[in-house]
């Protein structure tokens, strides 16, 4: 059993990012929220990447959640049209542990939904962990307005803005 756990946590390792990129792309002393506005149903579809916290480039990929009605939401990430990404494809199994929170029913690290407006068009995700944080949206392109509200919440819950990142195409 021990050879198992220490072979699961060496792959979960060998998966990190390496070079200069952070542990961490929060201040995780700050305590975060998810929303209690998030509804699964409503979130439920494809989400365009539209910034995030990262050292890197920021592809312009979507993202596909799929609900099933209980519990269970499964995450896809899908190339933007007209990209040549090699992505599997293939979904990753949620469960929802909390309001806005979903666990990864594998070794894939949470997302917690930050926020999301009103009509679910505009999202923030990320997680305690601060290994990633984006702003999503419904279409490619997003409003000033709400960009500006969505980048508030990465710094409520203590992302360093410096670090946020529009997509490329």
């Amino acid at each position: 059993m021990k050879r198992a756990v220490a072979a699961l946590l060496l792959a979960i390792a060998a998966c990190a990012p390496s070079g200069d990129a952070p542990s961490t792309l929060r201040d995780v002393s700050v305590p975060i929220t998810s929303s209690t506005r998030f509804d699964a149903a409503r979130f439920a579809g494809d989400w365009h990447l539209v910034a995030a916290i990262s050292p890197f480039a920021v592809p312009a990929d979507v993202t596909r959640f799929s609900f099933d009605g209980t519990e269970r939401i499964s995450v896809q990430t899908l190339p933007a049209e007209g990209d040549t990404a090699d992505l599997d494809g293939q979904p990753v199994p949620y469960r929802l542990s909390g309001p806005g929170q979903m666990t990864a029913l594998g070794a894939a690290l949470p997302i917690w939904v930050l926020w999301v407006d009103e009509d679910h068009r505009t999202a923030v995700i990320g997680n305690p962990q601060g290994s990633f944080g984006q702003i999503i949206n419904r279409t490619p392109a997003l409003r000033a307005d709400r960009f500006r509200a969505a980048a508030e919440v990465l710094k409520f819950n203590g992302y360093d803005l410096r670090e946020l990142k529009a997509v490329t195409p």
